[in-house]
């Protein structure tokens, strides 16, 4: 009886070494995914301020050859609220800190962020929070900005939205509503909760800020 104690436990425990090595893997490519969103966020955004720069020191030269010479824009998160407009979205955003809605009418989060250690020697991190909701439950922004990826990883689809500096990402999608470059206001759909063979019904949520 022993012996089929043992047995039933060390399989239990491959097991469940074996799923969170694959969770351990789908995480790595999406935070991959999302640095790779952003960092092309920040170099459109510091091409645009650049080539902006460059027309208006121009234009000042050609109306005053005294006029100070184009200087190279600064680099950086921080050229994502260099206009008015994203620098109020990102002030409005921090300031909606702790009244945020919930991107799922319905759910309880089954893991929080941070680091857990399951068992005696398995870590993991987790870079935002998992929900457990309905089967197909709507998926919803929870906050207005524009959509800056959207992203097939392993099998489900993961949303980036923009807000300012900073983003939101809905990953464990089933379906995707929304197309790269759409503007989204707070609650608006965008897509559909996905869920896995065994049943379960996730929403991966996070929010980054590129230091």
């Amino acid at each position: 009886s022993k012996s089929k104690v043992l047995n039933s436990l060390t399989s239990q425990e491959k097991k469940l070494k074996q799923e969170l090595t694959q969770k351990q893997r789908e995480s790595a490519i999406l935070n991959r995914a999302i640095q790779n969103a952003i960092n092309r966020e920040i170099e459109e955004a510091r091409k645009r301020a650049e080539a902006e720069a460059r027309a208006a020191a121009a234009k000042a030269k050609a109306e005053n050859k005294d006029a100070p010479d184009y200087k190279p824009v600064a680099s950086g998160s921080s050229i994502l609220a260099a206009t008015p407009e994203s620098a109020k979205l990102s002030s409005d955003f921090l300031g909606s800190r702790g009244s945020l809605p919930w991107p799922v009418t319905n759910g309880m989060i089954i893991e929080d962020f941070g680091n857990h250690t399951i068992g005696k020697n398995v870590t993991t991190e987790n870079n935002g929070v998992d929900i457990k909701t309905a089967p197909g439950s709507a998926v919803r922004a929870v906050f207005g900005g524009e959509v800056a990826a959207v992203q097939n990883i392993s099998g489900s689809y993961a949303v980036l939205i923009r807000h300012g500096e900073y983003f939101t990402v809905y990953a464990k999608l089933r379906t995707v509503t929304v197309s790269t470059g759409d503007e989204i206001t707070v609650k608006q759909s965008i897509g559909s909760v996905y869920t896995s063979k065994e049943g379960e019904s996730e929403l991966q949520f996070q929010i980054w800020k590129n230091e």
